[in-house]
């Protein structure tokens, strides 16, 4: 099966992460020193200076990349589940072996195509996730994904908000509160304020524009005009997500409740359970 070397990186924005990876200073040398005939001056006919090379290159000991065999991706402001799903290997696996949450860049070499005597491991802004099995992502259509949304006030510190989400499936408490027991990690998000802030602001920072306006209006009703925390869990995004099956409480007292379905509870880690909005293209 094909393997792939892969590493992600965080950089302040795309001219830093070009000036990384950029290799046509070096590219451009040899093109000269390959093609121009010889002056007669041995400083002048020098094979081009190592110190031409990209970051990159120096960092993993290599000479140039074959740009046919490489997948370079910038992408600033992205949900870390939807960057996830952009790198092909089992996201289990790279959930283990990541130690940064803020990714926005990715490179990818195929592994027949990386010099032997790399150092794939010794790059100095990019975190190394390994030589990985080629897996095409389990994410599905944009218009099947679901979000399910909680937004209040709470008093906790950020470190015992964040708490409720520690375990994982069928372990946090966040996982026991909405019966979801499978679904990856990288699908929950949460963000916590010192102080309350416009509802408004909160749902356009983190929700695709296709449903914020309907969360926005349903949030205002349930909590007011402004709150400190949200987070939302995106079902179906990966196909081992559980959908949430939690039913508010105006439509549980007119509906009958349907199968596997619970009804809201008073509050999740404080916040209110706001509904399941789906994702529209």
């Amino acid at each position: 099966m094909k393997k792939n070397h892969i590493w992600v990186g965080a950089f302040s924005d795309e001219k830093e992460f070009d000036l990384y990876i950029n290799q046509e200073k070096y590219l451009k040398a040899w093109s000269i020193y390959d093609n121009e005939p010889p002056t007669g001056n041995p400083e002048e006919d020098e094979e081009p200076s190592e110190e031409l090379r990209c970051q990159f290159c120096k960092d993993i000991h290599i000479d140039t990349y074959d740009e046919d065999f490489l997948t370079v991706i910038y992408k600033n402001e992205i949900l870390s589940s939807d960057f996830l799903a952009l790198i092909p290997a089992n996201p289990n696996i790279i959930i283990e072996k990541l130690k940064i949450s803020n990714f926005n860049s990715l490179i990818i070499i195929d592994s027949a195509a990386l010099d032997k005597d790399a150092i794939p491991e010794n790059t100095s802004k990019l975190t190394y996730l390994g030589e990985l099995e080629e897996i095409i992502s389990a994410k599905i259509n944009q218009e099947h994904i679901q979000y399910s949304i909680w937004i209040g006030n709470t008093k906790k510190t950020e470190e015992e908000f964040t708490s409720y989400f520690a375990g994982g499936p069928n372990k946090s408490p966040f996982s026991i509160d909405t019966n979801i027991r499978k679904y990856n990690p990288f699908s929950v998000k949460w963000h916590h304020f010192p102080k309350p802030i416009p509802i408004n602001n909160i749902v356009t920072q983190f929700i695709p524009s296709e449903i914020s306006e309907s969360v926005i209006n349903k949030a205002r009703i349930r909590v007011g005009n402004n709150a400190n925390a949200i987070f939302f869990y995106i079902a179906n995004e990966y196909r081992e997500n559980e959908p949430t099956k939690i039913i508010l409480k105006e439509f549980a007292e007119d509906y009958p409740v349907p199968p596997k379905f619970q009804v809201e509870k008073e509050n999740y880690n404080d916040l209110l359970f706001i509904g399941s909005f789906k994702h529209e293209n």
